[in-house]
């Protein structure tokens, strides 16, 4: 199933359920021939070395899936070269990563040959402090997306006071019908992922996925969240006539489905709401907040509105949260990059390239 192309996601995401990642999926298991599983501290090189292997897998001309971190947007949790099926795996906490068939499949990669242990020791009381004043601000921005999420959740039950999930259904299967072929062949495939994330930096999402993998999007405006009941027989169908769906779920709500890529017929469903909205060429627009009755969402109108308020404060609540659990990691990486070996995860980094790519 192609990927033409880079693209970018997030290999987990901050949720109200704490940290959520579908890292079984980036490569379908029967696809997998190499899969190299990183295992070190912090600051140690792991995002370094999986740059350096994908800037290895650009001169060849051979696609990457950058997977990000969304505790830190400009580091990678996880290279993946689906035309290879391949990768090199970030896989420690919080998104462990263990190997399934070891040696035939996963090799286990380690930092500890590179790093200076007696220095590094040396730091220890240091590491444990820092180490937990991260962890508490990690469960407060955890407690603010609960909060954030369970507001979410009220609008949905009051929103869906003023319409029926068949309603929903009905415009889902009218989607389906327009731009999804109605032969069924099955063996369609579905790639669990997240688009976007709630970072230090705010709300982040990856438009330019959404638009270099699909020439027409259908943006959903949602602002009550109903989307996921549009987009389940959209994905249903996408299923049944064997395509692959990129399957972008929500940071908030990780159980939640919010967006369906279908790089082979170049189609996109993106719901756009005040977080991150979507514009872009070949858009067509769908109200989703349209479909209730117009009368009740009218009485219930004052409510929505101060909870999207609500919503919102508690996501910049958990924002500068997130921010000051970076500004731990930072410190926790200067406990051990300047005991590293880096000239030797040099080699290492060529090393597991011609595991990955040759």
């Amino acid at each position: 199933m192609p990927m033409p192309q880079d693209t970018h996601y997030f290999f987990g995401a901050n949720t109200a359920e704490g940290f959520a990642s579908f890292r079984d999926d980036y490569l379908p298991p029967a696809e997998r021939r190499r899969v190299c599983i990183l295992k070190g501290g912090p600051g140690t090189g792991k995002s370094g070395l999986m740059r350096r292997v994908a800037e290895y897998a650009g001169a060849a001309g051979i696609p990457c899936a950058y997977y990000h971190c969304a505790s830190d947007p400009e580091s990678l949790d996880a290279v993946v070269f689906p035309t290879r099926g391949t990768a090199v795996v970030d896989g420690t906490a919080p998104h462990v990563v263990e190997a399934e068939c070891p040696g035939a499949v996963e090799d286990y990669i380690s930092f500890s040959p590179y790093w200076d242990s007696a220095a590094i020791g040396r730091r220890r009381e240091e590491i444990e402090a820092v180490g937990g004043r991260m962890r508490s601000e990690f469960a407060a921005a955890g407690r603010y997306l609960s909060a954030a999420a369970a507001l979410a959740a009220n609008t949905l039950e009051c929103a869906l006071g003023g319409t029926s999930r068949e309603a929903l259904h009905r415009r889902g299967r009218a989607l389906a019908r327009r731009y999804i072929p109605a032969e069924r062949r099955g063996g369609g495939r579905v790639m669990r992922t997240f688009l976007g994330a709630v970072t230090p930096e705010g709300r982040r999402f990856f438009d330019h996925t959404v638009t270099g993998l699909c020439e027409r999007v259908v943006v959903l405006e949602d602002r009550l969240g109903l989307a996921p009941f549009v987009l389940a027989p959209v994905l249903s169908a996408a299923r049944g006539a064997g395509l692959l769906a990129i399957a972008g779920h929500c940071p908030l709500n990780p159980k939640k489905l919010e967006h369906i890529l279908l790089p082979e017929l170049g189609v996109a469903f993106v719901s756009a709401t005040p977080d991150h909205p979507m514009a872009a060429a070949g858009t067509r627009g769908v109200r989703t907040d349209h479909i209730p009755d117009k009368e009740y969402l009218s009485a219930h109108q004052s409510r929505l509105r101060e909870d999207e308020r609500r919503a919102a404060r508690l996501v910049d609540s958990a924002v500068e949260a997130l921010a000051r659990a970076k500004t731990h990691h930072d410190r926790l990486e200067a406990c051990y990059t300047p005991y590293m070996n880096f000239a030797g995860i040099d080699r290492l980094a060529e090393a597991v390239s011609e595991k990955v790519l040759g």
